[in-house]
């Protein structure tokens, strides 16, 4: 009887792993942007290049923030290998922005600029962070950020995976 009961302990843990190991290797990363607003039908740079307080004038005349972009980063020391309540720095590095708004995947949100946070369970999030200049311009970039399985005793959720 003992040996059957070990038997059946170790083909479920078989199993168990099998089932991360599959989520853990179909990480991808995929970055997604947009932009909208009023630029008055040009582009940056698209004008006369006679800016007002450092930015550059559209050619319908609207100043837009030099470097203006949604820029992020999510600061963790291997994208690869980012596991349940690790934590997951999002640096936004684009320039000109008045204000930030992140979607952090998991139905949190935030508007600081660089917030810190960590995923309780493994799995899929998609990230992603809205930015506005001082015109109203707005633009959004997504990333794709996989989470992997604590194995042997992690602290996420009622400990079952």
């Amino acid at each position: 009887m003992k040996k059957i009961n070990i038997l059946l302990l170790s083909v479920i843990l078989s199993a168990v792993m099998f089932s991360c190991e599959k989520a853990n290797s179909d990480l991808v990363s995929t970055n997604t942007t947009s932009a909208s607003g009023s630029s008055g039908g040009g582009s940056t740079g698209g004008g006369s290049g006679s800016g007002g307080s450092g930015g550059v004038t559209g050619g319908g005349g609207v100043v837009t923030s030099p470097g203006f972009s949604a820029g992020f980063t999510i600061g963790v020391p291997d994208l690869f290998n980012v596991f349940e309540n690790n934590t997951v720095k999002l640096v936004s590095d684009g320039g000109g922005i008045t204000s930030y708004y992140w979607n952090l995947g998991d139905g949190r949100k935030s508007f600081e600029k660089s917030p810190v946070i960590s995923y309780p369970a493994h799995g899929y999030y998609t990230i992603s962070l809205t930015v506005k200049d001082a015109n109203g311009r707005t633009e959004t970039l997504s990333k794709d950020l996989g989470i992997l399985c604590n194995f042997g005793g992690g602290t996420s959720g009622n400990g079952s995976h």
